[in-house]
């Protein structure tokens, strides 16, 4: 079903309006379907009602998508509420390959609710005004990415085949309401790109703990993230530029890290070196705890051509910073609490940089280096309350370690792969059956033993 309308004015029901597309076949290409709110002229009301978009479709093959809607407005149109519940009730696509096309440049203003039920949504922008409801009913009914149980899976949510899969869609969610707004959001949803501009305020609903985006933009305003893992990131295909987007906070914005984590999480398919996130934050705004794993699946590329670009430094980091893959360009992270890379296989582990990871807390941090092949450009410890090795196998070389403050517990670990050491008078080595290997070191403390 579909409305085309060519002028004059629609006065839209006070219930519900629905646009529903069905199709029974078993499909392994793409689907076009091009009807469902097509205006060139006139006047739509909504009537206080909700527009509803719904298909059920059934996809084979997780590389093909069905556009099951369209909506192609004259330029802007106001909606009260809508309703997306794109359904794909196939098993073999990962339930997932369902979606709604908004023609580019066409902007959808909400003024109450924005429901998300099942499917993507592409293109476009949808203004909203009210709050968003984003659910999870089962594997078949996610909103955005439908998500992977397997636990090959699990960790990006997205199938081995996928390669034209970006999850949740490529249409932006700006926040524009004049009051307070929020998202209730389940777990395990992938929702496109939010953009927060100045003078909004947005936050959880009340038992919201988790949140997936495509991207984040925060212009200005207020933001809270969830209590427990805010994760940004998606699929992108095979030979895509590089990003320019990622999770950018700048300066005017008031950001709330709410004790959670931040999870910056991309899957590339690359054979040459791209940026797939980039990482800007404003001065003055911090963040809790952070993880990082770019994921590049790409086996004729060496699995290691995604990169993160720090586009602003600092980056305070009051928890625990974790490394699993990707490359980190330049920059510093001021960490508090601990440092962890990790080796996972040979497609999932930390792939170099040249970035400063400063260790600034104020007890007792950890330092566990287990992600085979990390290099960085230097890793300094100014902590009075010292720092002590729970893994140190990883450390490629080329490394700096400056000794600023505090002592440094080897604890029974081979520190390997340092190029030039300096310590200072407040710092200190503590081998504690451990070994030390450097290349040269420098005071004004008298250095350690090298015992390689």
């Amino acid at each position: 079903s579909g409305l085309v309308q060519t002028g004059g004015t629609f006065n839209s029901t006070s219930g519900v309006l629905k646009f529903y597309y069905y199709n029974s076949s078993f499909l392994s290409t793409d689907l076009t379907n091009n009807f469902g709110f097509i205006q060139t002229v006139g006047t739509f009301n909504h009537n206080n009602g909700t527009v509803r978009f719904e298909s059920e479709v059934r996809m084979s093959d997780d590389r093909r998508y069905a556009t099951t809607q369209k909506i192609n407005i004259n330029s802007s149109i106001n909606f009260y509420n809508m309703i997306i519940d794109l359904d794909d009730k196939t098993s073999d696509g990962t339930y997932n390959q369902s979606k709604i096309a908004i023609t580019a440049g066409d902007i959808l203003n909400v003024e109450n609710v924005h429901t998300i039920i099942d499917g993507e949504i592409d293109g476009g922008t949808i203004n909203l005004e009210g709050n968003l409801i984003a659910t999870c009913a089962s594997a078949r009914y996610c909103a955005g990415n439908d998500y992977q149980t397997s636990s090959a899976n699990a960790i990006n949510r997205v199938p081995t085949k996928g390669s034209k899969r970006r999850g949740g869609g490529t249409v932006i969610i700006k926040f524009t309401g004049s009051s307070p707004q929020t998202y209730s959001v389940a777990a395990n949803t992938l929702l496109p790109r939010f953009v927060i501009p100045v003078g909004a305020a947005v936050s959880p609903f009340a038992g919201t703990t988790d949140l997936h985006v495509a991207s984040f933009l925060q212009q200005g305003g207020s933001f809270q993230a969830p209590s427990g893992e805010f994760r940004v990131g998606h699929l992108s295909a095979l030979g895509i530029s590089s990003s320019s987007q990622g999770f950018q906070v700048l300066p005017g914005s008031t950001y709330d890290h709410n004790n959670g984590t931040l999870f910056l999480v991309q899957v590339r398919n690359e054979s040459s070196l791209k940026t797939a996130m980039v990482l800007e934050i404003a001065s003055g705004i911090t963040l809790n705890n952070l993880r990082v794993a770019l994921l590049d699946k790409y086996s004729l590329g060496g699995y290691d051509d995604a990169r993160l670009v720090l586009s602003s430094t600092p980056i305070v980091v009051l928890g625990d910073f974790r490394h699993e893959d990707g490359i980190i360009s330049s920059g510093v992270f001021q960490i508090h609490g601990d440092l962890t890379t990790v080796n996972l296989s040979s497609q999932r582990r930390p792939e170099g940089g040249n970035t400063q990871y400063e260790m600034v807390g104020s007890s007792l941090q950890s330092i566990d280096i287990g992600g085979s092949n990390f290099t960085t450009t230097s890793i300094t410890l100014d902590n009075a309350a010292g720092a002590i090795l729970t893994n140190a196998s990883g450390l490629s070389g080329q490394t700096d370690f400056d000794l600023v403050n505090g002592d440094l517990d080897l604890n029974g670990f081979n520190f390997t792969g340092i190029e030039n050491l300096s310590i200072t008078n407040t710092s200190s080595v503590t081998k504690n059956g451990g070994q030390l290997d450097y290349v040269t070191c420098s005071g004004p403390a008298t250095c350690p033993v090298d015992d390689m």
